[in-house]
């Protein structure tokens, strides 16, 4: 009986504990989860007002930074995306009305947070011919400099055939 009673107890001690470093480690970067998400929303609201050329403003000027498409690397770092966005995107599409679903942040420490949305994106190209893409969004957020960065990004467009 007195077994049972020590086991009983150190399990509930066990349970507090777990539960409440769960607790302090979650509150352990006050603000930083509503932070990174005033910064995901403030990208989206800036790239549909001012334009393409303002992803550069969001991506962290580093070797550090990298973004895939669909599987595919598509900038090694960041001097990589400024050539595409300048010399060639900002060609290409006159205006991006971007839109976040469901963001989710995750807080690793004061500087780094997992990002991940859903989003909706209307591009239109020089020509004014308009053209959406549903998909996935996922990156990592880092603090950099006093402002959120991303350090790197993955785009992943909804199958077509997924949507129907």
């Amino acid at each position: 009986m007195i077994k049972s009673f020590t086991l009983l107890i150190l399990t509930m001690f066990a349970l507090g504990c777990t539960q409440s470093s769960t607790v302090s480690e979650t509150n352990s970067f006050p603000g930083v989860e509503d932070s990174v998400r005033a910064f995901m929303e403030s990208v989206s609201r800036e790239v549909t007002q001012n334009g393409p050329h303002t992803w550069l403003q969001y991506f962290e000027n580093s070797d550090d930074f990298y973004m895939a498409s669909e599987g595919i690397l598509v900038f090694p770092n960041y001097d990589s995306a400024k050539v595409f966005v300048n010399n060639k995107l900002v060609k290409l599409i006159d205006k991006i009305d971007l839109r976040w679903k469901n963001i989710r942040v995750d807080v690793i420490d004061r500087n780094f947070a997992s990002v991940a949305a859903t989003y909706h994106e209307d591009k239109t190209n020089a020509g004014g011919i308009k053209d959406s893409e549903d998909g996935y969004f996922s990156g990592l957020a880092h603090w950099r400099e006093g402002k959120w960065k991303l350090r790197n990004a993955h785009w992943s467009m909804m199958n077509t055939h997924a949507k129907q």
